[in-house]
């Protein structure tokens, strides 16, 4: 299950890169970052990648998911500092789902 989450989400993030034309996310992996001073990525480009995730998990597990709730916000550690931690965070909800 983590390889096809990993896959859905660093495709959203590949197509945010290409759309606000940031060359980091145009080649992500695990570590790439995507909240905080060294990301390059701002919070126009941050909210998109979200919704485009959300969409995206959607479409592959036929199930809506909310990435950017109160849980998130909460967390002393932000799930979406890396897309290695999105993609835990992610597991996370969806393990909590079923």
């Amino acid at each position: 299950m983590r390889e096809k989450i990993a896959n859905v989400i660093i495709e959203a993030v590949k197509t945010i890169g290409e759309d606000f034309d940031i060359d980091v996310l145009k080649k992500p992996n695990e570590e790439t970052r995507l909240f905080g001073a060294k990301s390059g990525v701002d919070s126009v480009a941050l909210v998109t990648l979200i919704a485009e995730v959300e969409d995206a998990l959607a479409d592959t597990f036929d199930d809506p998911i909310v990435l950017a709730d109160e849980r998130a916000m909460s967390q002393s550690r932000s799930p979406f500092r890396r897309v290695g931690t999105l993609i835990d965070y992610v597991i996370e909800l969806l393990d909590k789902s079923e």
